[in-house]
């Protein structure tokens, strides 16, 4: 069952209309609010060197690995899965669970402040996309 659900993700992620669908809805979006928050997590970065607490650490580690992430992702809805080598999808699985490594890590400090629920929501559709994206590969 999981291999024909998975074979189902990687059929539909390889059409072409979902795939530039999924990137001007989504991608464009995310990627261009990833830019705004990667010059606070670089901020962030090189306030965690002299003093490391949660929260600068967090957003640091989180602005690193969404970086693979985003690159993961785009690399994969550029293309369909049948033009990568292997180097390449190991890099896309690697860059994907970087991404969603990266949502975790901030989802759990919106959680822990208090944060407000859309960031939340937010936070979980981009992790289920890189999770669909990482099982379409």
């Amino acid at each position: 069952m999981l291999l024909r659900l998975s074979a189902m993700i990687k059929e539909t992620l390889n059409k072409k209309s979902f795939r530039v669908t999924i990137a001007l809805l989504v991608g464009l979006p995310a990627t261009c609010v990833f830019f705004i928050a990667f010059v606070y997590g670089a901020f962030f970065g090189l306030a965690a060197i002299g003093d490391l607490d949660m929260v600068t650490g967090s957003f640091a580690s989180a602005t690193l690995l969404g970086t693979l992430g985003v690159a993961g992702a785009w690399l994969r809805l550029t293309n369909r899965s049948e033009n990568f080598s292997y180097m390449q999808i190991k890099f896309i699985k690697g860059g994907l669970i970087c991404g969603i490594a990266a949502c975790l890590i901030l989802l759990g400090v919106v959680v822990w402040a208090d944060g407000p629920l859309p960031i939340s929501l937010v936070l979980g559709t981009l992790m289920t996309l890189g999770i669909l994206l990482y099982v379409g590969t």
